[in-house]
């Protein structure tokens, strides 16, 4: 998944769950729950929905890692399959040489191991990255 696309799925995720909050603020409307502590009781019960369902919200940190040693490998088999799928090519400048997995987002940011969240990038590109 490219950056881009990353980020498009990501408004589409923040626009259902905007339309989830209103169905369900509307939901206590009509229950009779009014005023302001229905928004806050419907907005919690929401955000404690989606950490129950393993959802990162604002009110979830993300997990913390706490150096690259302490983080278990990536399967071989993993490894291979991203390799496929990115056709044995740096993502960025194309080169067939020095590849190496990386996070598209970062593990302390929040990222994981999903095929979705890793690409192919040389050494020389992922080096970089960093730095961007």
């Amino acid at each position: 998944m490219t950056h881009e696309e990353q980020i498009a799925r990501e408004h589409e995720l923040d626009e259902a769950a905007s339309a989830a909050a209103a169905e369900l603020i509307a939901a206590c409307h009509a229950l009779g729950w009014g005023g302001d502590f229905a928004e806050d009781a419907a907005i919690d019960r929401l955000l404690r929905a989606a950490e129950d369902a393993g959802i990162p919200t604002r009110r979830t940190a993300p997990p913390k890692v706490s150096s690259a040693a302490s983080r278990k490998k990536l399967p071989r088999s993993l490894i291979r399959m991203v390799w496929d799928r990115n056709g044995w090519e740096c993502q960025r400048c194309g080169t067939h040489r020095d590849l190496t997995i990386d996070h598209i987002t970062s593990l302390a940011s929040g990222g994981t191991d999903d095929m979705d969240n890793l690409q192919t990038l040389c050494k020389s590109c992922n080096s970089s990255k960093g730095a961007r």
